[in-house]
């Protein structure tokens, strides 16, 4: 069996207690297929146990990890953040791991039907929509939140990171159809102020600029701020910004950009041409990670 479908087998299995955003298919080239790698786990060695943790990034990055109550109180909720390195980098990735017993469950975790008892596993399942262009090599535990069943709250690790996030995107006025005859694709950096505005916006390849329609435009998007122990950052982002205008299905559209250029991490912007739609106004439809956006509606990850 192969770890891709290995991995495909584990999310089907909680998908049960996953609550996840509509995506697009997975693209067809996978910059990671799947890596199975040992989460180092000083941190909380004495609380949970972990499974072997299985990595996937192709328009996405999913992980799975199975979680172990090895402690002596049940567990209400757990948050667990994960950090990546990768071969030659100095970049890393975190993802972020959640399970709650809770009625209503936020984005970042699976709902479970009860508490976390002593010696019981659950797999919790975690996706992101930065994109990994190598697996990665090694994985530690690098901040835990927990509240135990009679209602202790444990927390360690000295940072809790969260990354900036699309929040509102306005629909495109302008219309790509015609602005190229084959799939375009941009690698561009933006930097998110502490407010969440986008206060610039960079070309990373002299020889395919953004075209300064769409960099005016893409200064009035609003990001959730990043942030590090709940102090708003600044922050940069760099994306592949692809145009489609050769009618390909988000999940069959080529990056155009030779790999080594790319970053180890980026987020997939797709803009799609929607005149034809009969429900929607003349514009440009924003995916982010293969979600469409939807124009006046705040995002909720």
């Amino acid at each position: 069996m192969t770890r891709s479908l290995l991995f495909t087998l584990l999310v089907a299995s909680a998908l049960g207690q996953v609550c996840l955003p509509p995506r697009a298919a997975a693209q067809t080239s996978e910059f990671c297929a799947g890596v199975s790698l040992n989460v180092g786990n000083a941190l909380a060695s004495k609380l949970l146990g972990l499974s072997e943790n299985q990595v996937q990034s192709t328009y996405v990055t999913r992980g799975a990890l199975g979680v172990r109550n090895d402690g002596t109180e049940g567990i209400h909720e757990v948050l667990l953040q994960v950090e990546y390195k990768f071969d030659g980098e100095a970049s890393t990735m975190l993802l972020t791991y959640g399970a709650t017993a809770s009625g209503t469950a936020g984005p970042q975790f699976s709902r479970v039907t009860g508490d976390l008892q002593p010696g019981e596993t659950k797999l919790l399942i975690a996706q992101d929509i930065r994109v990994a262009k190598t697996c990665p090599r090694s994985a530690t535990l690098a901040a835990v939140r927990i509240r135990l069943s009679n209602g202790v709250e444990i927390h360690k690790g000295v940072d809790w990171v969260e990354n900036s996030m699309p929040r509102e995107i306005p629909r495109l006025t302008l219309s790509i159809k015609g602005t190229s005859s084959a799939e375009t694709s941009y690698l561009a950096q933006i930097h998110v102020d502490e407010v969440g505005n986008i206060t610039g916006v960079r070309s990373l390849r002299s020889s395919s600029p953004l075209p300064e329609t769409l960099v005016a435009q893409m200064k009035r998007w609003i990001f959730y701020p990043a942030r590090r122990n709940a102090i708003a950052l600044p922050s940069e982002l760099d994306l592949v910004i692809r145009i489609n205008t050769s009618g390909c299905k988000i999940q069959d559209c080529k990056t155009t950009i030779p790999l080594a250029e790319l970053p180890q991490s980026f987020i997939y912007v797709d803009l799609v041409n929607i005149e034809t739609s009969q429900r929607d106004s003349p514009g440009t439809r924003v995916y982010f990670g293969g979600v469409p956006i939807v124009e006046g509606q705040e995002i909720s990850w």
